[in-house]
């Protein structure tokens, strides 16, 4: 299914500022049944699909209503609530007797930059997005041809400011945990690269990110990332007993040769 994203419109996102402690909302289904998701009258997807997001709405109830691209499945209409600064998943199912239910599924905590920025990619695979503006008040002006940021961008190391100072614990916590929770390999490495886009760390921070990768090959790429955007450089060695092979260790110590000649 081709991802598709738009603005939603006022009847759905109220009027939003900046920085607001905003929701996302996940309707999901496993058994290959396409839906279109209507939100308090309002269609989210011009397409049916089986994995509709809502990013960036005012915490509350929504009034939803699934019409199933099979029309001999049920239509369904329940009240689904968002949380502040949570990912909330709802899962439809069938029932016994073929009838389509949703049910509340999953909630993961969305986790912020100081600009407000979501930080932890807690998305879905395959789904379409509909993507609302969470810094300006709706004003009529926008149009559906909206194309949010790049959320996998990482810039080049040349482009970020000198290191001052580590990451406070405080700040740190929550940051190793949206790593943690996101769910593939690749999407890890991006949320990590960001954090260290937005800070410097310890050596022993870095080493609790690299742990949380399953990968040597990623656990290699972010060690290599992460050493120019670390205060104590000195200590870096500690970060060798994460890995499992001896030639990650040497190939580590090979490029951190090559870039403090």
């Amino acid at each position: 299914m081709k991802k598709i994203l738009f603005i939603a419109i006022i009847s759905i996102i109220g009027f939003m500022q900046v920085n607001a402690q905003l929701s996302n909302l996940v309707v999901f289904t496993n058994e290959g049944s396409p839906f279109i998701l209507v939100c308090n009258g309002i269609p989210l997807n011009e397409e049916p699909a089986t994995n509709v997001k809502l990013v960036g709405v005012n915490k509350g109830s929504f009034r939803v209503k699934i019409i199933f691209e099979n029309s001999n499945y049920n239509e369904i209409e329940k009240d689904l609530f968002a949380r502040v600064d949570t990912q909330s998943v709802y899962i439809v199912k069938t029932k016994r007797k073929g009838k389509k239910v949703i049910r509340f599924y999953d909630k993961k905590r969305i986790i912020r930059d100081e600009y407000g920025n979501q930080i932890n990619d807690i998305s879905g695979q395959g789904q379409v997005v509909v993507i609302v503006n969470e810094y300006e008040p709706y004003t009529g002006n926008q149009t559906n041809n909206y194309i949010p940021p790049n959320n996998n961008y990482v810039p080049n190391q040349n482009e970020l400011p000198p290191c001052n100072a580590a990451m406070h614990p405080a700040d740190f916590q929550p940051a190793l945990i949206s790593v943690q929770n996101t769910d593939f390999e690749s999407d890890k490495l991006v949320v990590a690269k960001q954090i260290v886009m937005a800070s410097c760390l310890t050596s022993k921070q870095v080493k609790k990110i690299v742990a949380v990768f399953h990968f040597e090959k990623t656990k290699l790429d972010f060690a290599k990332f992460a050493y120019p955007r670390t205060i104590d450089p000195n200590n870096y060695y500690i970060i060798n007993s994460v890995f499992e092979f001896s030639s990650s260790i040497r190939d580590l110590n090979a490029y951190i040769d090559s870039i403090t000649r």
